[in-house]
């Protein structure tokens, strides 16, 4: 039977962590949830060891580094399963989702997929990019993050997470969808907050994103507009 383990990196997100583990804990095809904080001085690290009693699938790491792709691919190390799902802490999954993954991954000619998403915005700005990536593709609308899964055997192959400022996760299935048939999964949408983005989209971070995302569209590979943008990961 193959496994499936759920990797999330997390930085003080004691606001939305507890929602994000309550949909888990829904999910009965999970075989483990790999977590790994990145310094959090808030309550997120309580938050997750508390709810390890009730889950009890929890491996909970810590790091001096907050950096999601150093954070995923560190990881996707110490994680188990034949299959890995990244997700970030702001993203719920739909009941059903892990059982579907598992069952799409029989098919040895599928290397990797993804969600259709659904956001929730609560700016005037967020809502803009929401109706923007819905009429456009999500593997290069670079504003908001999806969530993808991968072959384990695959994911070792292609080197991983490059440690990208930002992006990562974009990059990442840029890289695997050369290599077999990337599917996106119907009907089992992963609800995300726009929170914490919310939060943190500065008018020079959207400025930064905007011409990235111009650049992207007329061929700049995703790596090289994160490395020339985002070198601080501002």
């Amino acid at each position: 039977m193959s496994k499936l383990s759920i990797i999330i990196p997390t930085h003080n997100d004691e606001s939305i962590i507890q929602d994000t583990l309550e949909s888990l804990a829904r999910l009965v095809n999970i075989d483990e949830v790999v977590i790994v904080d990145g310094s959090s001085v808030d309550s997120t690290p309580e938050i997750i060891e508390k709810f390890n009693d009730k889950l009890g699938k929890i491996v909970f790491l810590k790091t001096s580094k907050e950096s999601p792709a150093f954070q995923f691919h560190t990881g996707a190390k110490h994680a188990t399963g034949d299959t890995l799902w990244f997700l970030y802490p702001e993203m719920r999954p739909k009941q059903g989702s892990a059982r579907k993954i598992k069952d799409i991954m029989k098919y040895q000619e599928v290397v990797g997929g993804s969600f259709e998403m659904i956001y929730e915005a609560n700016k005037p700005i967020t809502k803009l990019l929401v109706k923007i990536q819905e009429r456009t593709s999500q593997d290069t609308f670079l504003f908001l993050e999806n969530s993808i899964f991968v072959r384990r055997e695959i994911y070792e192959d292609i080197g991983g997470f490059d440690l990208l400022p930002v992006f990562e996760i974009k990059q990442l299935q840029h890289k695997i969808k050369k290599r077999g048939s990337f599917i996106v999964l119907k009907g089992f949408p992963v609800v995300t907050s726009l929170e914490k983005l919310e939060k943190d989209l500065s008018l020079l971070k959207l400025l930064k994103l905007t011409v990235c995302q111009l650049l992207c569209w007329i061929g700049l590979p995703i790596s090289l507009c994160a490395k020339l943008f985002f070198r601080d990961a501002d």
